[in-house]
């Protein structure tokens, strides 16, 4: 019989590893989003794909399930944001293997990983992320489609919860196929619904788009709200 030297790796974390030492998990974790996470071009976006079905059914993932269910919720809030952040996007590997469409109402409010004995489902690790984050959740958390942010090709590892939601809202916003466009030459700026969705009526002026805009003063362009893609990310 042979191993997965993935399975291997984690097993031997479960017996080596610190209780709160992330790094075991998230070695797995992150071998696993190199294999099965992309950057791509796609109907005209630069965007993240991911081969749901094959990392969902692989054994060092399934493996990786069942230990993050034993591992105690950390209390630090960079752990735990970090902790979560990943819980939800293993959930939501899941929520694909299990739900061919996200418009069925289970696919958010379903139990899919058990963590300390309880099924949380994405809505409900959602609600876990919200307040250890001062940055509204839609700008940084994927909500499984080509046009929200970028599936993470890597864990948070060694950066803090403010400084990773501020570098991941910096890249959906500048990424000029999904966030904002300008073009100075005509004056025009172009903005995705997704981001007018998530920040309400006075988006414009809110620091994170201000920030993006750096120093160029929206007043005087015109703006162009465009359709915010729901195609699922999947590869």
């Amino acid at each position: 019989m042979t191993f997965n030297p993935f399975v291997l790796l984690l097993l031997g974390s479960l017996i080596f590893s610190k209780p709160l030492m992330a790094a075991p998990h998230q070695n797995i974790w992150g071998q696993l989003l190199q294999r099965h996470v992309s950057h791509t071009q796609t109907k005209g976006m630069t965007t993240t794909v991911v081969d749901y079905e094959e990392l969902g059914q692989s054994p060092s993932f399934l493996a990786l399930v069942r230990y993050v269910a034993q591992m105690p919720i950390p209390t630090n809030t960079d752990e735990a944001f970090a902790f979560w952040l990943d819980t939800y996007h293993m959930a939501l590997v899941i929520a694909f293997t299990q739900y061919p469409n996200m418009q069925t109402p289970d696919f958010y409010t379903t139990g899919l990983i058990t963590i300390s004995g309880i099924p949380m489902s994405l809505s409900m690790i959602k609600d876990k992320i919200d307040p250890l984050t001062a940055y509204p959740l839609a700008l940084f958390l994927t909500d499984g489609t080509l046009g929200s942010p970028d599936f993470p090709t890597h864990p948070v590892r060694n950066a803090s919860a403010e400084s990773y939601c501020k570098e991941r809202v910096q890249a959906l916003l500048k990424n000029n196929s999904k966030g904002l466009k300008i073009e100075p030459n005509t004056h025009m700026l172009y903005a995705s619904q997704y981001i007018v969705d998530a920040l309400g009526d006075d988006w414009l002026h809110t620091p994170y788009v201000q920030s993006a805009l750096e120093n160029i003063n929206p007043n005087g362009y015109k703006l162009q709200i465009l359709p915010y893609d729901q195609t699922p990310n999947r590869r």
